[in-house]
């Protein structure tokens, strides 16, 4: 165990954590890929096998066809989702039990944590909203499967009314060597399906966390909002970084899909957990633990401001005479939704005057 002195903070070791599974997200996303290759062996296998061109088909023997492919195409994704799911068991596991032990291993006494098991864990994952719809997890997994295969059944369906030949269809579902199949349908499968494991895996990761801290409420008070400090961020993680909520009173990432935020825990008082000289990671080098996203943005160039906010918003950040928080806050509705600038001058049309916008 390290001495006292050089334990870390929560938040260094929350974004770490974060970091990890970043590179996890990327992993999963590649093997569940592998459910678009067997859709493309199906649909190539099924359409060459054929006894008939598509062109020359009945419509009796097309509706047989898009049957006998819903099917198919169906039954790969269940398997495909039962697998995503006993990944998604071990992350909601896995990451309560980094989160216990970064726990003990960032406060300066002794701390006593209850234990929770996978089977605890993951129930959380199945029963706490998804954030960036209120959508359950596995309704969210579910909804993916029939959208894709609908998605490639429709596009076959089109092609026969269109009186395309199976080679031409096989073209329009798979794409082209050429292309590095890049121009078919299912490639646009390949990137939702990257958004959807990275999704769930965030909202896992989140949920094992969350229970944890639950079973744990008598030393963890509340949780603190954590969001990259780079120029992918978006304008309602930029906002909600540094934000502090109750257990089961506010948002927990991911708040929109491929969310990259994170929660660290609060706790109480007795704990020093935050050192003097605390530092977090930042897009151009570590910064104090106390800066929020805005407090950060504060610090960085004009044009870096541009780049990340729109050149309006960066105008009203810059000259609208409003503080990082007061900024923060103006930036989101009541449900952490993103404002648009007419809303926002609604809300505050003395700081756009300020700002000659």
């Amino acid at each position: 165990m390290p001495k006292k002195e050089d334990r870390k903070p929560l938040e260094n070791a929350a974004i770490l954590a974060q970091v990890n599974l970043e590179r996890l997200k990327a992993g999963f996303a590649l093997k569940f890929n592998t459910v678009f290759a067997k859709e493309a062996t199906l649909v190539r296998s099924t359409l060459n096998s054929l006894s008939y061109d598509l062109s020359e088909a009945s419509v009796a023997q097309s509706k047989k066809l898009l049957s006998k492919l819903d099917k198919s195409i169906s039954k790969e994704f269940k398997s495909a989702n039962l697998d995503l799911n006993s990944e998604l068991q071990t992350i909601s596991a896995l990451y309560a039990g980094i989160e216990a032990k970064d726990l003990i291993d960032s406060v300066t006494g002794d701390l006593k944590l209850k234990t929770i098991t996978a089977k605890q864990a993951f129930a959380k994952a199945k029963v706490m909203a998804m954030g960036h719809s209120g959508i359950l997890l596995e309704d969210f997994i579910s909804s993916f499967a029939a959208t894709e295969t609908k998605r490639v059944v429709n596009t076959i369906r089109r092609a026969f009314q269109e009186g395309r030949t199976s080679q031409q269809t096989i073209r329009d579902v798979v794409g082209t060597k050429a292309s590095n199949f890049k121009n078919g349908v299912l490639e646009i499968s390949r990137r939702n399906g990257k958004t959807l494991v990275s999704t769930s895996v965030q909202h896992a990761s989140s949920a094992g966390r969350m229970a944890l801290w639950e079973a744990n409420s008598s030393v963890v008070e509340a949780y603190e909002w954590l969001s990259t400090l780079d120029s992918r961020t978006t304008t309602t993680c930029r906002s909600l970084d540094g934000s502090k909520f109750e257990l089961g009173k506010g948002p927990v990432p991911p708040i929109h899909l491929n969310c990259r935020s994170t929660t660290v825990a609060v706790l109480g008082s007795e704990f020093d957990f935050l050192k003097e000289g605390a530092t977090r990671s930042a897009e151009f080098g570590p910064v104090s633990a106390k800066k929020t996203y805005y407090s950060w943005l504060k610090d960085q160039p004009a044009s870096f401001q541009k780049e990340v906010l729109g050149p309006t918003r960066a105008r009203l950040f810059r000259d609208g005479g409003l503080s990082a928080e007061k900024f923060s806050e103006l930036n989101l509705g009541r449900t952490f939704k993103p404002l648009t600038l007419d809303e926002m001058r609604l809300k505050d049309p003395k700081a756009f005057k300020r700002a000659g916008i």
